[in-house]
C-alpha cells in the first residue's frame, strides 16, 4: 500500500447526525463504500446515543466501488434512522461481492425509505453481488 491510501475509507461518512442531506454528489473509483450514514448498533431509537434521524442521500452516482474491499455498500446505514431516504440515487458497477450489497442498511437499522433508485451493470462482482443487503431481523421497518 502506498503512503497516503486508506482503503477502508469510505467515500462520504456522516456518523450521529440529524437533518443531514447529501445531494447530487457523484462518488467513484473506491476501494471501499461509497455513503455511510448513522452508527452504532442500537435497536432503538435513542439507545446507546444513537440519535440519528431525518437524513437523506438523494440523487447520487456511486459507481466503481468496492473494487477491493467487502463488506460494504455503495449507501451504507447503520442503526435506527427516523424519517431518512434514500431517493433517486444511480449505483452501478460494485465490484467485490463479498457481503454488503448496493443499499445496505446493516445491523439494527430501521425507519428508512429507498424510493426510486437503481443499481444496475454488476458484471464485474466477484460473487453474490446484492442490491439491496437485508440479512438480520435487527434490520426492519425499512420501505422499499
Amino acid at each position: 500500500m502506498a503512503p497516503g491510501q486508506f482503503h477502508g475509507a469510505v467515500g462520504v461518512q456522516v456518523s450521529h447526525a440529524q437533518y443531514t442531506t447529501l445531494d447530487r454528489l457523484e462518488l467513484r473509483h473506491l476501494t471501499y463504500g461509497g455513503v455511510s450514514v448513522g452508527w452504532g448498533w442500537a435497536r432503538h431509537v435513542q439507545q446507546n446515543g444513537t440519535y440519528s434521524s431525518d437524513n437523506a442521500v438523494t440523487r447520487t452516482r456511486i459507481h466503481h466501488f468496492k473494487t477491493l474491499l467487502g463488506d460494504g455498500g455503495g449507501i451504507y446505514a447503520l442503526g435506527p434512522q427516523p424519517r431518512s431516504v434514500m431517493r433517486g440515487n444511480w449505483l452501478h458497477d460494485m465490484a467485490a461481492g463479498r457481503g454488503g450489497g448496493a443499499f445496505y442498511p446493516d445491523e439494527g437499522s430501521t425507519l428508512w425509505r429507498i424510493e426510486e433508485s437503481v443499481f444496475s451493470d454488476a458484471a464485474a462482482c466477484s460473487d453474490r453481488c446484492e442490491w439491496l443487503h437485508i440479512w438480520t431481523g435487527t434490520i426492519r421497518d425499512i420501505d422499499v
